[in-house]
């Protein structure tokens, strides 16, 4: 099974992603930092979430509008000015 291996700083050959000591060139390693997802990264999810609201919101609220221009069955005559 391969595993993701990181690159020692020091000789830059790869070794295991939890090793304390590089088993080539013998330095201590620093620990893996733990990453979590940037706030950005939460900003522009939900802004994207409110964009797709906004849009489904519309469209549905034109379908309806739409619905009952074709359920309107009544005529309009518009009578010229004189």
């Amino acid at each position: 099974m391969l595993t993701h291996r990181r690159r020692c700083p020091f000789c830059r050959e790869k070794v295991h992603p939890e090793a304390v000591v590089c088993p080539h060139c013998q330095r201590e390693l620093d620990p893996l930092k733990e990453t979590s997802p940037s706030p950005w990264l939460w900003i522009l999810t939900g802004l994207a979430g409110l964009g797709l609201g906004a849009a489904l919101a519309i469209g549905f609220g034109f379908l309806r509008e739409r619905r009952r221009w074709l359920e309107d069955r009544t005529i309009r005559l518009v009578r010229p000015k004189e």
